[in-house]
């Protein structure tokens, strides 16, 4: 007797199968998403952070390399501080004087630079104090400590996802 050869069973996936999988691959896309966006406004951030921090530092050792009575390092008569403040021109590319640019340029960074000089005796209750600053034109020999602050603003952020960037250096050099 002959018998006939079993039906051939049907491999592969059936169309509720395949939405099921879809809709599971959807929700693990869906979860994920937001890790890569988050990751990518942190690296932006931590890439302006790092070069508002560079900017600042290079300001700093240009002031180092000065000599002590410097004109950029000295005090105006009269006045207890020297300021010079000063934005990143996004069109040329450098620094330039004042805090806004003018017409259709953009100013990326505003960088503060302030000198202050003080008598060593400032130094005796371990803390410095802008009233103990000593007013520009003062006797050379009562000058022994002039402190330097730069503060660079970044411009560029502002929005609830990068927020605006502040660094402030301070050093202190002595004659």
């Amino acid at each position: 007797m002959r018998t006939c050869p079993p039906a051939p069973v049907e491999r592969g996936f059936s169309l509720l199968e395949a939405l099921v999988a879809s809709a599971l691959l959807l929700m693990i896309v869906v979860g994920v998403l937001p890790l890569f966006t988050r990751a990518t406004i942190d690296n932006l951030t931590g890439f302006e952070a790092s070069q508002i921090a560079n900017l600042a530092r290079s300001q700093m050792e240009r002031c180092l390399e000065h000599d002590f009575d410097h004109p950029e390092m000295s005090i105006p008569t009269g006045r207890s501080r020297r300021e010079t403040v000063e934005h990143y021109s996004a069109a040329a590319r450098r620094w330039k004087t004042g805090s806004t640019a003018a017409g259709g340029d953009r100013a990326v960074w505003v960088r503060t630079t302030t000198v202050r000089q003080y008598h060593v005796s400032a130094l005796s209750d371990g803390e410095l104090e802008e009233s103990e600053a000593l007013p520009g034109g003062a006797p050379a020999e009562h000058v022994h400590l002039k402190e330097i602050t730069v503060r660079l603003d970044n411009r560029a952020g502002g929005s609830v996802a990068r927020p605006t960037q502040t660094i402030t250096l301070r050093l202190f050099k002595s004659q």
